[in-house]
């Protein structure tokens, strides 16, 4: 404002302050499932218009309308919705969508979750562009104050070797800049991937079992998909039936459900570890 009360005097600043204060709240909408939870856990969820498939939490994000998915976007009908801001995924939406929607003049914020404590920073980010920074500050004291509970409680766990298994045939999984491995982090559990280049690399069978993982996370379980597995008696994990299914939404999205998702890896772990201390305990 101090431009402002140079050019126009205090009531001419005090005039903008109000207009800003009392301007209508933006209509938002968002590229990916995470970002509508984000917008609902700021407290913006009111303003959002438009949402793309799979955004399906909470309940009703269900009847918004759809504008396309992460990859592909109905350019009439988001102009039908006349938003003010697009919330954008850095790393999921194709940038070419993004470079189009700031052509066709949308007003693109990108955002990028590569930690847990991002989460947060997205909360009252969102919470500024919205106008409901008390609401989005709270959501995230309350995030912090959780995940600094959980970083307590599991700092000093034994480590263990783990291969989130995203699917399988092939075989996809999750590098040490994924979310996901920070949760596995957070539990105390190694990524055997950590350093394959990719965010979600394709990997081999054979590359899985030379990798010997004590623990095999699986974020979409079939009937059998354990069966799957035991072919291969060799494997840490399979030996020992450390062999567990997770929810992939808490733990793919990155929104406040994360740490639902590294409460579920956490305990997970802290059963293997006692199968392996039973295996090990002499008889």
């Amino acid at each position: 404002l101090d431009s402002v009360v140079r050019r126009t005097g205090v009531l001419g600043a005090l005039l903008l302050s109000a207009a800003v204060a009392t301007a209508a709240p933006p209509r938002l909408v968002a590229l990916a499932p995470h970002l509508t939870e984000l917008v609902y856990a700021a407290g913006a969820g009111e303003q959002l218009v438009g949402v793309v498939e799979y955004s399906d939490y909470p309940a009703a994000a269900r009847a918004l309308p759809r504008i396309g998915d992460s990859y592909r976007v109905d350019y009439e009908a988001l102009r039908r919705l006349d938003p003010d801001i697009v919330l954008a995924w850095e790393s999921g939406n194709p940038p070419e969508i993004v470079s189009r929607l700031r052509e066709l003049g949308f007003r693109v914020i990108a955002f990028e979750t590569r930690s847990l404590e991002t989460v947060a920073d997205d909360l009252e980010a969102i919470g500024d562009l919205a106008q409901t920074r008390p609401h989005a500050a709270r959501a995230a004291a309350e995030y912090r104050a959780r995940l600094a509970r959980l970083r307590a409680e599991y700092r000093d766990s034994e480590r263990l070797s783990v291969f989130y298994q995203i699917s399988a045939d092939p075989y996809f999984t999750v590098n040490g800049e994924h979310v996901i491995s920070r949760i596995l982090e957070l539990c105390g559990g190694d990524n055997v991937f950590a350093a394959v280049p990719g965010l979600a690399p394709p990997v081999t069978l054979e590359a899985v079992i030379a990798a010997n993982p004590q623990v095999v996370l699986s974020g979409t379980p079939g009937p059998d998909w354990r069966e799957s597995w035991r072919a291969w008696p060799a494997v840490s994990a399979v030996a020992t039936n450390t062999l567990y299914a997770v929810n992939a939404d808490w733990l793919a999205r990155p929104g406040p459900r994360l740490l639902d998702g590294a409460l579920q890896v956490c305990a997970v772990l802290a059963e293997a570890r006692e199968a392996y201390a039973a295996v090990s305990a002499p008889p």
